[in-house]
């Protein structure tokens, strides 16, 4: 479960990155792959996983897209397609998991400076 949960972290991040390596917006290469910038933007922020078209689209694309890499997206869309809500749940959970960082790191400072007020009292 644990490498499932990379490679779905993993997807859209690269998307991003060969996009942006190629010089392109978000509307370009919404308009190569005929969707629309809305669907680029949700596949590049993980709130999609990219369908086995979409895949061979990017393929033809970004043509230094590793075989491996492809094979890793079209498993995990398979898997996405097995399991519909586990992928919104995944990103619910990291989404909660990160606020809960948040806060954590909040308290820590908090008692870090109480701390520091107590001392000089």
């Amino acid at each position: 479960m644990d490498i499932d949960l990379k490679i779905v972290k993993f997807i859209g991040k690269y998307i991003a990155y060969l996009r942006k390596n190629h010089q392109m917006t978000q509307k370009q290469l919404a308009e190569k792959l005929k969707i629309t910038v809305v669907s680029v933007g949700r596949l590049e922020a993980n709130m999609e996983i990219p369908s086995d078209k979409i895949i061979n689209k990017l393929k033809k694309i970004f043509c230094e897209w590793d075989n491996n890499i492809s094979e890793i997206l079209l498993e995990s869309t398979k898997l996405s397609f097995k399991f519909p809500n586990a992928y919104k749940k995944i990103n619910d959970l990291t989404n909660e998991i990160e606020n809960l960082k948040n806060k954590i790191k909040w308290y820590e400072d908090f008692l870090i400076k109480m701390s520091k007020r107590c001392e000089n009292e």
